[in-house]
């Protein structure tokens, strides 16, 4: 995250059972996207990182943007779809 804002800084929060709970092992599974949907990725990881800290970094400098922020990554997003995936 640092790579792509350089004045990012965060906490760890000591766990305590009075502040919340969430699981050890938590694990996403496309499997079902995939074989019913015919899903498969468009971004890259770096791509996906990148967009998610610029969304991140606008929300929590410039939070009455957020919304143009979405907008413009929801059309690059877009864009990126349609030269990747229709050939």
């Amino acid at each position: 995250m640092r790579k792509y804002w350089s004045k990012v800084s965060w906490e760890v929060v000591k766990k305590t059972k009075n502040n919340f709970y969430e699981s050890n092992l938590l694990k996403l599974n496309i499997n079902k996207a995939k074989t019913k949907l015919k899903w498969r990725g468009v971004l890259t990881f770096k791509e996906t990182i990148s967009m998610a800290v610029e969304w991140y970094k606008n929300y929590y400098l410039n939070p009455k943007k957020i919304y143009k922020t979405s907008l413009n990554q929801i059309k690059e997003y877009e864009k990126l779809l349609t030269k990747r995936l229709v050939r």
